[in-house]
């Protein structure tokens, strides 16, 4: 039997081999991919110098509670918490710098902070919380320009 010789125009067969490698390359990625914030944690939080926390959970956070317990067991009593949180860009931080009782000892302490996402039931996050003597600083009264501003002692 003899071979045929008709042959595909190249265009063809190059519009062919692209359209099967594209779909066959593009379609499991696009049905695999998982959401964007699927499993994205909340992955940093820092105790400010006021003593308010912030943290950074995912965006689309429908609920936020910061709690400090006694220890890292599960059933450790929460020495303090907080729900009051406000947006700040990117982070969220506590309205109110987080109060532990008179008499805790000074130093780092667990944080876990729980947080619910649409659809999802309550997750939770584990980090430190720097329990530190915090000092304010009160601007001083007077004029830009003095170095000494009227009211103020230097030290």
């Amino acid at each position: 039997m003899p071979g045929s010789t008709r042959r595909l125009p190249h265009a063809f067969v190059r519009a062919a081999a692209v359209f099967a490698l594209s779909a066959g390359i593009a379609a499991p990625a696009v049905v695999h991919a998982p959401a964007a914030h699927a499993d994205r944690p909340a992955t940093t939080g820092s105790t400010l110098d006021d003593g308010r926390y912030r943290l950074a959970p995912p965006a689309n956070a429908l609920w936020i509670k910061v709690s400090v317990p006694a220890s890292t067991a599960p059933d450790a009593a929460v020495l303090a918490s907080a729900e009051a949180l406000t947006p700040d860009n990117y982070d969220w931080k506590t309205d109110a710098p987080v109060v532990l009782p008179e008499g805790t000892a000074l130093g780092d302490h667990p944080v876990r902070v729980d947080y619910r996402l649409p659809g999802e039931t309550t997750r939770q996050w584990t980090g430190t919380y720097a329990y530190r003597p915090h000092i304010g600083v009160s601007p001083c009264p007077g004029t830009r320009g003095s170095p000494t501003p009227s009211g103020c002692a230097r030290r």
